[in-house]
C-alpha cells in the first residue's frame, strides 16, 4: 500500500495510521485497522480517530467497545455531532431508544449549528424512524 511507503517516511505521523485505518477497514481487513487506528490514537488521542474506530467496532457489531471510543471522542470534543451521531445508532442497536433520541437530537442540533444541513437532515431522517 501506498500509505505504508509515507508511514515509513513519517513514522510519526498519526493521521497516517489513521487513514490506514480507514482503507483497512474499508477492505474489512479489520484487524489490521483496529491496529493502525490503535497506533494513531497512541500518538495523537484526537476525537476523530476515536470516531473512526468506534465506527469499526460497531460495523463488527462490538457495540461496547464502539460505546466507549464515542464516548472518549466526546470527552476530547463534546460539540463533536458525528460522534453523537455515531454513538446513537449504536444505542439504537444496544436497546437504549431514550439514549438513542438524545444522541440523534444533540448531532442534528450540532450539525444545524455547524451549517452541515445534509447531515443535519439524516440525523432527522433516523430520528423519525425511531
Amino acid at each position: 500500500m501506498a500509505i505504508d511507503k509515507a508511514i515509513v517516511i513519517q513514522p510519526e505521523d498519526a493521521t497516517l495510521y489513521n487513514q490506514k485505518g480507514i482503507l483497512l477497514q474499508n477492505l474489512k481487513r479489520y484487524l489490521q485497522a483496529e491496529a493502525a487506528y490503535d497506533k494513531a490514537i497512541q500518538l495523537s488521542p484526537r476525537a476523530s480517530f476515536y470516531n473512526n474506530r468506534g465506527l469499526l467496532y460497531a460495523k463488527q457489531q462490538k457495540w461496547e467497545l464502539a460505546l466507549a471510543d464515542y464516548n472518549q471522542a466526546l470527552q476530547l470534543n463534546p460539540n463533536y455531532a458525528n460522534a453523537y451521531y455515531n454513538r446513537g445508532i449504536v444505542r439504537y442497536q444496544m436497546g437504549d431508544r431514550q439514549g438513542s433520541i438524545q444522541d440523534l437530537q444533540k448531532s442534528a442540533e450540532l450539525f444545524y449549528q455547524q451549517g452541515n444541513m445534509s447531515l443535519y437532515q439524516q440525523a432527522i431522517d433516523v430520528l423519525k424512524q425511531i
